[in-house]
């Protein structure tokens, strides 16, 4: 288990796999947003990375492209909404998506690579 899955099972008290799962999900969104550059940069900030990312359920119930692109435009639901159908499928409430956000971004604060945190926040909205 990573350092941030860890962290995320000691604060949250969550199981193991929600806690991979759900930060996959989080994580799944940089992946489908950022350039291959900014993506190396963020995923070599996060030891484990990949695993994480795979670790995120499948699921039909994802926020539809259209939908999220119009609540983008109107200020919506933004794009950590769109892991809420992931966190439910889990067993995880939505408020939790901030949590596990605030963790990722504290742990990220502490690496050494000052633009990975810059990065995920590009990515998040």
């Amino acid at each position: 288990m990573s350092d941030l899955i860890a962290t995320i099972v000691d604060q949250l008290g969550v199981t193991d796999e929600q806690a991979a799962g759900g930060m996959g999900a989080i994580l799944s969104l940089p992946v489908e947003r950022l350039d291959r550059d900014d993506l190396v940069t963020l995923a070599d900030a996060i030891p484990g990375f990949s695993d994480i990312v795979g670790k995120s359920p499948v699921f039909d119930a994802a926020v539809p492209h259209w939908l999220a692109t119009l609540s983008r435009w109107c200020g919506g639901l933004g794009a950590m909404r769109q892991v809420g159908p992931v966190f439910s499928s889990l067993g995880l409430t939505y408020d939790l998506i901030d949590k596990f956000t605030v963790i990722l971004r504290e742990f990220l604060a502490h690496q050494p690579n000052e633009k990975a945190l810059r990065t995920l926040e590009k990515a998040l909205n």
